[in-house]
């Protein structure tokens, strides 16, 4: 089982919120929660996020703030309830069915693993390993040595570059709108 971070980067940080966006994206791993691969579900965001309190409130989510992504994303690892942990970054949504993919790989014992956002331009579709991290799954501890090291915001994509040969998933995410 995994517990779930949902990043929010400070380039999402503005007023009005976009609140749906992270709906939208929050509703699509509830196929993980209800298969039972994802136990518990934090979001993280950096100060200024405002009206984001009922939104995690509705998802049944806690809500980590820091002054920056970093520090909130380093105290959204310490209370979660598992060791393995997938990170998705609020701007995308998992597709349909890729709960499927995920129990599989996790049941071949795969640690580490990416999902990459839909591809874009010839080369991203010649090439779909290329394209941005949407998604990343790793251990506490993976993510813990890595934040620690750099002062770079912890999302996905940032995550994805520094794990030790992840396993890049078939099901590909969707960029979602900021609107």
């Amino acid at each position: 089982m995994l517990s779930g971070i949902v990043t929010i980067s400070s380039s999402c940080v503005r007023d009005p919120f976009p609140a749906q966006t992270l709906l939208r994206s929050l509703s699509t791993l509830v196929p993980g929660v209800v298969n039972g691969l994802l136990g518990d579900l934090t979001i993280a965001c950096p100060r200024g996020a405002g009206g984001i309190g009922p939104v995690a409130d509705h998802a049944g989510c806690v809500l980590t703030i820091g002054d920056t992504l970093a520090q909130a994303f380093t105290r959204a690892l310490e209370p979660l309830r598992h060791d393995n942990v997938l990170v998705m970054d609020m701007r995308f949504a998992a597709p349909g069915g890729f709960h499927l993919e995920l129990d599989e790989l996790l049941q071949a014992g795969v640690p580490r693993m990416v999902m990459r956002a839909e591809s874009r331009g010839l080369m991203r579709r010649l090439m779909p390993a290329w394209g941005q991290a949407a998604m990343c799954i790793g251990t506490r501890q993976d993510f813990r040595e890595i934040v620690a090291t750099s002062s770079a915001e912890p999302g996905p994509e940032f995550l994805a570059r520094r794990l030790q040969r992840p396993r890049v998933m078939r099901s590909q995410a969707m960029r979602l709108s900021l609107g």
